[in-house]
């Protein structure tokens, strides 16, 4: 995984150009050699990108302005501090307390009941929500 400089508060729109552009270089035949793109909330200035050698995420950013040419190999034990979650260390979730889903495709939204807390996960009981656009009636065909 490879460090890539980018412009401050750029870093999100840095991400999905370079994602935009790796799917229209697949689309036309010349796949670009970059596995992933991401970036963290908690790191300004900087996005991480998985590849195997430094010259395909180099191909890869050549062409995106807001992209500087400062790139760092990230530590193998480093890797997993990019994607940790540090809103998480910080919540007040206890066992038998009813929350509500964010951010979670499908779920959002919905409400769960806390089944247990430990240090790295939370398990959560989802409540299945009622469908409320739905008529009930089936549809008649027209006459």
């Amino acid at each position: 995984m490879w460090q890539v400089r980018v412009k401050k508060n750029q870093e999100r729109t840095a991400v999905i150009a370079l994602l935009n552009k790796s799917l229209y270089y697949k689309q036309i035949g010349k796949p670009l050699s970059i596995l992933s793109a991401t970036c963290s909330d908690t790191i300004e200035g900087y996005i991480y990108v998985e590849a195997f050698k430094e010259i395909h995420v180099k191909q890869a950013c050549d062409g995106l302005n807001f992209i500087l040419n400062k790139m760092i190999l990230v530590p193998t034990e480093e890797m997993p501090v990019v994607f940790q979650n540090d809103k998480a260390k910080n919540s007040e979730l206890r066992d038998h307390q009813w929350v509500r889903i964010k951010n979670s495709g499908p779920y959002n939204g919905d409400i769960a009941l806390v089944e247990s807390v430990n240090d790295t996960k939370v398990w959560v009981r989802l409540i299945p929500r009622i469908d409320l656009t739905a008529s009930g009636k089936k549809d008649r065909p027209m006459r």
